[in-house]
This record gives structure tokens, C-alpha cells and sequence, in this order.
């Protein structure tokens, strides 16, 4: 299998010749998404799916960050999962 040289390395789906157009399932929320629409934040990975959505993985992280900063460091929230956090955290954001 081929890495790709992210932490939390994503299952790849279906490989491509383009690496950006390799289907990976999304580390985060499990969605099939392509490496090239991945994106991060603070080393934690996300798709249009679960990043930039109301509850998403980017204002969790930006309120972890600020909130509470050792879950933030340690990533405990992140095995959690998308819809798992999105429940947590939203009405805290």
C-alpha cells in the first residue's frame, strides 16, 4: 500500500496515477474523498465533508486550541470522529 506520507495516513479506496486524484477514505469522518481535497489543520486531516461545515474539524480545532489546549496537543478528540464531535462541541462553538 501506498503512504502517503501524512500522520494519520488515510486508507487509500482506489489508487490513481495522479496522487491527487487517489480515493482515500477520509481519516476523519470516513467520507470517500480524493488526496487532493483533503485539508488540515494543526496536523489533523479533514474533506469537504467535515471540515469547513458548522461543527466541523476546523472550528473544533481553533476552540480545543484555545479551550482547552492538552485534548488540542494530544488529539483525544480526533478518534472520536466527525458526527461524534460535531455533537459534542457544537453548542459550545
Amino acid at each position: 500500500m501506498k503512504r502517503l506520507g501524512m500522520y494519520n495516513n488515510p486508507e487509500i479506496i482506489q489508487e490513481n496515477k495522479d496522487l491527487m486524484m487517489t480515493v482515500v477514505k477520509c481519516p476523519y469522518c470516513g467520507h470517500p474523498t480524493t488526496v487532493g481535497q483533503l485539508v488540515g489543520i494543526s496536523g489533523y486531516h479533514g474533506c469537504p465533508h467535515c471540515y469547513f461545515v458548522e461543527g466541523g474539524l476546523r472550528e473544533i480545532v481553533m476552540y480545543l486550541q484555545k479551550n482547552d489546549y492538552p485534548v488540542y496537543a494530544k488529539g483525544l478528540f480526533y478518534q472520536d470522529g466527525f458526527e461524534k464531535n460535531k455533537k459534542a462541541y457544537l453548542p459550545l462553538l
